[in-house]
């Protein structure tokens, strides 16, 4: 704007200098003073202005991030203060990267930070001096200030965690995939620029969606579009305690079973969405039968397949050293049922023509977990949902370490009262619809603790 209003000036002291008439002198000696203050202090108030907006927008954003932060950092004032001081210095950083080292944006902020506990707020307040381009007499604003506050007016429930810190795509939507939490937050703990991404005709839609880095995608791809820096929510599983393993009940080295050789690699298996032979698994083979399946220990895992009919009992089903694969036409059903993950190969793959109908169990160790894979597992394993008809998927998904990829051509976990994700990361591909719900007065089937109303919603206040 100033830029305009010099060139306007000069051109009207040329057009002084090229004339010769004795009654224009007189009346620029009178007008120009005027003339000049009047520009000038335009100028400075339009630059004012300007830096007043910028100043709103970085006060906004950190006191965002700030309630955000004592929404989980259970009193830690010295966080909290921090986590908005780091965002006002990665925007001044950012202005540096676009703008350069002349931009009046690059001078020192003032920051000052106020906490209210009592109300769940915090509010940003910060005072930056102007640098005077064009400095008048009468017009200096020596400083500009601007406050912002932003409260913690509710909780959430958490449908979505991803535990990843580092990689891209922590949470990736690809196609035509859409992802649905009804009443609860996403949250993705990787700090990568692309932490979450949305791309092609994918939709991701929470009450809140939250990126510990930054995002992929723009409104089209997002509803609401997802917040970024936020910090990292820790794992609200953490402190569960797995169940006990004990020895073979079934498979391998079990005298109740036979033993079968040992298996293929399971997660190429997954990847390629290939069957598998029968004979080279280790474990129990269910092939185009009818069977009540009791709970314990699998050795080697479980394979069902062909258009074999499955009925598991309440209880925990332990599979280990091997996964569990339900494929072909297969259909099963478990009611209260848990299934807990460990050793090489521990993996789930649920085959597209397959039809699925599995709840958690109501008490015990397993209380609330569908699926529950070993934190200590080293390996980085791939859990598939690839069926059309996996209606419901009542409980909690929580793969510490792996990647729960969905890759069906229909909706999945819809009739579901509730289905909660806590994985490493998660992955939508094709044309899926992954509904998670929150309607938890409509089983009793428990949410596991850290789960219900940890999540918060954050507004601007003020």
């Amino acid at each position: 704007m100033y830029r305009v209003a010099f060139k306007y000036i000069n051109s009207f002291l040329q057009s002084f200098a090229a004339c010769r008439r004795g009654n224009t002198a007189i009346i620029f000696a009178l007008v120009f003073p005027a003339l000049f203050l009047l520009v000038g202090g335009g100028i400075e108030y339009g630059k004012v202005l300007n830096q007043k907006s910028k100043l709103q927008q970085y006060a906004d954003s950190a006191a965002l991030a700030a309630a955000k932060e004592l929404s989980l950092a259970q009193g830690d004032d010295a966080r909290i203060v921090a986590v908005a001081r780091s965002v006002v210095d990665a925007a001044l950083r950012s202005t540096k990267a676009v703008k350069g080292t002349a931009d009046f944006m690059l001078s020192d902020i003032k920051v000052d930070v106020k906490i209210d506990e009592e109300n769940k707020a915090v509010k940003v307040h910060l005072t930056q001096a102007t640098i005077k381009d064009f400095p008048i007499n009468g017009f200096e604003i020596e400083t500009v200030s601007v406050e912002a506050e932003a409260r913690v007016v509710g909780s959430l429930n958490v449908c979505v965690v991803t535990l990843d810190e580092s990689s891209n795509k922590a949470i990736f939507l690809e196609n035509e995939a859409r992802l649905t939490g009804r009443g609860c937050a996403v949250y993705a703990n990787s700090t990568h620029a692309q932490a979450i991404t949305s791309g092609d005709s994918a939709m991701m839609t929470a009450s809140l969606i939250c990126s510990a880095g930054g995002k992929v995608g723009g409104k089209g791809n997002y509803n609401p579009l997802p917040m970024t820096d936020c910090p990292i929510f820790d794992d609200p599983l953490s402190e569960r305690p797995a169940p006990d393993i004990g020895a073979c009940d079934y498979g391998s080295n079990s005298e109740k079973d036979k033993s079968v050789k040992l298996a293929k690699n399971i997660n190429t298996t997954l990847k390629g969405k290939i069957k598998i032979d029968s004979d080279s698994f280790t474990g129990i083979v269910v092939e185009n039968d009818t069977v009540h399946l009791q709970p314990g220990t699998y050795c080697g895992g479980l394979l069902i397949l062909g258009s074999s009919q499955v009925n598991f009992a309440s209880g925990t089903y332990i599979m280990k050293g091997g996964p569990l694969l339900i494929l072909d036409e297969s259909t099963v059903i478990g009611e209260h049922v848990g299934f807990y993950f460990t050793g090489i190969n521990a993996v789930f793959n649920f085959a597209p023509n397959t039809d699925i109908d599995l709840s958690a169990p109501r008490d015990g160790v397993m209380a609330g977990l569908l699926f529950f894979e070993n934190r200590g597992a080293s390996n980085k394993g791939i859990h598939a949902i690839l069926s059309n008809s996996a209606r419901n998927l009542l409980g909690t998904i929580y793969l510490h370490n792996s990647t729960l990829l969905v890759d069906a051509n229909a909706p999945v976990a819809q009739e579901s009262a509730y289905t909660a994700v806590v994985v490493r990361k998660l992955n939508l591909r094709a044309g899926p619809h992954f509904i998670l719900n929150t309607r938890y007065d409509e089983t009793d089937v428990p949410v596991p603790e850290n789960i219900q109303g940890l999540a918060s919603n954050i507004r601007l206040t003020k």
